[in-house]
């Protein structure tokens, strides 16, 4: 700025730097930071529903309805949890329910091969029990949980490492106890192995084709209300039980993943953390506060009102695979890739019972042969074998076709008498043409259907698949059969090798991943 001032008579003119007159500075009134906070935490790879607070008073009664509600959970009488009538706030003011995803695993039972140094080990089975579970079997089992309303009870054993030790009996007085309960359970199970559409499917959910389990045959999605809150208790809880849930490589849902040479190793993700796990938190109900003044303290209090809050989820991350898997699944139509259905089941659950008791429902006049026995007070008549009709004990059709073994018992007739009262094996496979359908049921149904005419108690012991080349001869035994389990392969394989003279030679597989 130029400025002009007299100096006596000569004006001069000159610069001059001005300074301003300093202005009182308005004071930044900063806005307090808005509080917000996570009263409750999900497992990492957990999706769902959870509460954020941003309200102090509402954090902290949030925070203590979940630390209530696994003593009050413990300190109720099993009786009183279970009876439905019981008010919702007699064991917790809140409640939290689950969707999951998890593997059905048929497991492997004792196995019902006779030894190798008896010489009758392949002409006369063991009558133990079957070789493996069926899906069915594991299906019900989680379906009597659910239509029990039981709660299923683990203990934890105290550790800070991951996966913890989830167990049926308390190891000490510091071993805490878990509680859930299994709500509901899917009418639909989607089997994974055998079809494009579960293949799939199963690449979808896992995200990588070497991640499925080996043991696992399908899925089924479960809601399950968890009672008590402890570290990793869902996911602990269901594998131990058998089901893990799919995805999580820490309990047994997921496989552990396998670096090759060319990949970088220092990325351990693989063998610390699971993939993406089918759990979600699908329902938080919780009762609303009512808040007051403690005048005394000078605070906000918080106590449980009468009145409900209630959030659901209608769809977790993997719903739209399952709808996908429902619009592409193969049918009884295409029976090289059929697996199981609706008609698959009804036929198992039929053949079982016709060998359970005995008798061809199919047939009005069944071809057994009965005599009159005086003796016999439970019913009057005593059955007999009838051995000229009994089919071949070994039935292979070329290809690679479903395959089914099957012992034959007389009944009440003490083992040991003689060679012609000594169960009987009998292994058949046969395509969908010949057996009129696409399941293992269908392989089944006809050669059971002959044995129980011939008086004959009979038993399901499990199937798979077998490729028959009659030019070689060779005869490959593998897989496994949805609705009678796995069979025992090697001794199939054996005894196709014993009955055939040496004529055909006769391999095995228990790669879990064939179908």
């Amino acid at each position: 700025k130029t400025i002009t001032t007299n100096a006596g008579n000569n004006n001069e003119t000159y610069p001059h730097r001005h300074k301003r007159k300093k202005q009182p500075q308005k004071k930044n009134r900063q806005k307090s930071p808005v509080y917000v906070t996570i009263p409750q935490r999900l497992d990492q790879n957990t999706s769902g529903l959870f509460a954020i607070s941003t309200k102090k008073p509402f954090a902290g009664y949030f925070a203590k309805l979940l630390r209530n509600k696994t003593t009050h959970q413990l300190q109720q009488p099993n009786e009183a949890i279970n009876d439905s009538s019981t008010d919702r706030t007699v064991t917790a003011a809140i409640h939290k329910t689950y969707r999951c995803l998890v593997c059905v695993c048929p497991k492997q039972l004792p196995s019902w091969e006779a030894s190798s140094d008896d010489e009758n080990a392949f002409r006369y089975p063991s009558t133990s029990t079957t070789n493996a579970t069926t899906m069915a079997e594991e299906l019900d089992i989680l379906r009597n949980y659910a239509s029990q309303e039981s709660i299923i009870t683990h203990f934890l054993e105290p550790s800070i490492r991951a996966p913890k030790t989830f167990s049926t009996h308390q190891g000490n007085s510091s071993w805490a106890e878990c509680q859930l309960r299994i709500k509901n359970v899917g009418k639909d199970a989607y089997p994974i192995r055998g079809s494009v559409a579960g293949n799939r499917f199963a690449e979808q959910l896992w995200e990588r084709s070497d991640g499925i389990p080996n043991n696992c045959v399908a899925v089924v999605e479960i809601e399950v209300e968890l009672l008590t809150g402890r570290t990793h208790q869902i996911r602990g809880q269901l594998s131990t039980m058998g089901y893990p849930i799919v995805g999580d490589v820490l309990y047994g849902g997921a496989n552990v993943k396998v670096f090759n040479d060319d990949e970088d190793r220092t990325d351990y993700t693989g063998y610390t953390d699971s993939e993406t796990l089918a759990l979600q938190c699908f329902e938080l109900s919780f009762l609303d506060p009512d808040y007051s003044m403690n005048e005394k303290k000078g605070k906000v209090v918080s106590t449980p009102s009468d009145r409900w809050n209630t959030f659901r989820l209608d769809s977790a991350w993997w719903t739209g695979f399952m709808d996908d898997y429902k619009n592409h699944v193969v049918d009884e139509d295409n029976p090289n890739e059929a697996t199981t259905s609706e008609v698959d089941t009804e036929k198992v659950k039929r053949i079982n019972r016709m060998t359970s008791s005995g008798h061809n429902e199919q047939l009005d006049d069944p071809k057994r042969i009965r005599q009159e026995d005086d003796d016999d007070s439970s019913n009057g008549t005593k059955i007999t074998i009838n051995t000229d009709i009994l089919p071949p004990r070994v039935e292979l059709s070329p290809g690679k076709q479903k395959y089914i073994v099957v012992r034959a018992t007389p009944p009440s007739t003490p083992e040991g008498d003689s060679n012609d009262s000594k169960p009987l094996l009998f292994v058949k496979s046969a395509s969908p043409e010949s057996c009129g359908g696409p399941y293992h049921a269908d392989v089944a149904e006809e050669l059971v259907t002959k044995l129980v005419d011939a008086g004959y108690d009979t038993v399901v012991m499990g199937g798979g698949r077998i490729d028959f080349n009659e030019y070689v001869p060779h005869a490959h035994v593998y897989g496994f059969s949805y609705g009678f389990g796995k069979g025992n392969h090697r001794l199939v394989a054996d005894f196709i090798e014993e009955w055939s003279g040496g004529d055909i030679v006769a391999t095995y597989s228990n790669d879990a991943g064939l179908y």
